[in-house]
């Protein structure tokens, strides 16, 4: 059996256990996948490194401040014509 450390990111509560932000949980494999599937924000394996940020995907602004969600809302044209 092996023992995998969990950073603890945020708080968290189930039947496994409560943690509070800045903790360690030390637990076996199938734990730890449980854990990180039920809340990956609330933990992160211990020595790695943080996923980083998704970018933001869809909607931009117009010079008016108004949301487009296309090229063609934004003042282009459609392609292939």
């Amino acid at each position: 059996m092996t023992v995998v450390v969990l950073d603890v990111l945020g708080r968290y509560r189930s039947s496994l256990g409560e943690w509070e932000a800045g903790g360690e949980v030390h637990c076996t494999n199938d734990e730890a996948a449980l854990l990180l599937r039920d809340s990956p924000g609330s933990f992160a394996v211990q020595g790695s490194k943080p996923k980083p940020a998704a970018k933001k995907v869809g909607r931009s602004t117009t010079t008016t401040g108004v949301a487009a969600s296309d090229r063609r809302a934004r003042g282009g044209t459609k392609r292939g014509s």
